[in-house]
């Protein structure tokens, strides 16, 4: 108590070591995705270079990145701001 009273008079930004870990949690559990989705693009691209083609799927994996992103750039900004 006597360092978060401390640091709160310090700054307008107190975060808690829960916080931050809950951030870093997030963090993994986000680069787990990204890696899932990394699987998924080559194997989409394996898949376009055999046959030719991109198959419609590819849109759900795109829209899949694009949803996970803005989760990242907020947990990467969080622990860049403590």
């Amino acid at each position: 108590v006597p360092r978060l009273l401390h640091e709160s008079a310090k700054s307008a930004h107190v975060e808690t070591s829960t916080e931050r870990k809950a951030a870093i949690a997030a963090l993994f559990e986000m680069r787990r995705s990204v890696g899932t989705i990394a699987n998924n693009v080559n194997q989409l691209a394996k898949y376009a270079n055999t046959e030719g083609s991109f198959p419609r799927e590819a849109e759900a994996v795109v829209a899949e990145f694009r949803a996970l992103y803005p989760r990242i750039r907020e947990a990467v900004d969080r622990l860049a701001d403590s």
